[in-house]
């Protein structure tokens, strides 16, 4: 009744369905991933999953999100639409395990599940293209992806990011609308400030 699949370290794949699994249920096997699916209303999602990924280009998150979208339109499952979820970690493991998770994005409960995760996977994007806008020349992805950020949040990453590095007429600018528009931000600043963490955040709460 259980399926099960592996992907070893140099991209081989295998996977079992037992003979018990809800039907209909199978799995693709290809280089570098094992496609599974089970109480399907279709034969050809665990297939169309498989294509997709295997067509894909792009971040491995991208890759995944194609390949759930490939299976919803081939059929999907036949109890409908709910949940939906994308974990990424790190190939190589560290010391560290709280910090090789790359990537956990969950829609527990959801009408639309694979758009809402969609949306979810661009503000992941957005946020993480702001850092590579503060590193310099970043590649005109990074641009696209903060430009589907919320505005408030770009305004107090450019604030922040202004006065962490000692520019205090650059991070008065966007300090007015972001403190209007969300006033318990001025209690998170005095907080950073009262542990030294934002220099200059006397700046920020100035009227």
């Amino acid at each position: 009744m259980r399926q099960v699949g592996v992907v070893s370290a140099d991209g081989r794949a295998t996977a079992h369905a037992g003979a018990d699994c809800v039907p209909a249920a199978g799995h693709v096997c290809g280089d570098g991933f094992s496609a599974q699916a089970n109480m399907m209303r279709s034969e050809e999602v665990w297939p169309a999953m498989a294509d997709a990924f295997a067509a894909s280009r792009g971040p491995l998150r991208w890759r995944l999100l194609e390949a759930l979208d490939a299976a919803e339109a081939a059929g999907g499952d036949f109890r409908g639409k709910q949940s939906a979820a994308i974990l990424v970690v790190r190939g190589e493991p560290s010391a560290r395990p709280w910090d090789d998770k790359l990537l956990e994005l969950r829609v527990d409960d959801h009408p639309e599940p694979l758009a809402e995760l969609r949306r979810l996977l661009e503000l992941a994007d957005g946020y993480r293209a702001l850092l590579q806008l503060r590193e310099g020349d970043p590649p005109p992805e990074a641009v696209a992806a903060v430009l589907r950020l919320p505005e408030l949040d770009v305004r107090w990453s450019e604030t922040y990011a202004a006065l962490r590095d000692g520019d205090v007429e650059g991070g008065a600018e966007p300090r007015a609308p972001a403190v209007r528009a969300e006033p318990r931000w001025r209690g998170y600043v005095a907080s950073l400030a009262a542990r030294g963490l934002l220099p200059h955040a006397d700046e920020l709460l100035r009227e």
